[in-house]
């Protein structure tokens, strides 16, 4: 929990930053409400995920779309209730689907 918790302070300094140097933090700001989002449902580990994709994308980095939150408009933070199921995919990948 704590360390989700940190993850999105950090992640909110990277959007901060982010906007200051120039950047389109759209998608940053989008990951970031649903780290929150799921932070607050006690689903600390996507929080975590989240979270960490949304500093990684504020600094400028490409995030390849793995979850439900990863790419520009999947990101639908009003749905608090949204549960994940954890799965496999190849190459003993954790993967995480969204449920409702």
């Amino acid at each position: 929990m704590i360390q989700s918790k940190f993850s999105i302070e950090v992640a909110g300094a990277a959007v901060e930053q982010g906007r200051v140097n120039g950047r389109d933090v759209s998608q940053a700001t989008e990951l970031l409400e649903a780290a929150r989002t799921r932070f607050d449902a006690k689903d600390y580990a996507a929080a975590l995920s989240i979270a960490q994709q949304s500093k990684r994308v504020a600094a400028g980095e490409h995030v390849e779309c793995r979850s439900p939150w990863s790419c520009r408009g999947n990101v639908d933070a009003r749905w608090p209730s949204v549960s994940l199921v954890r799965g496999f995919a190849g190459g003993g990948r954790h993967v995480l689907s969204q449920v409702r």
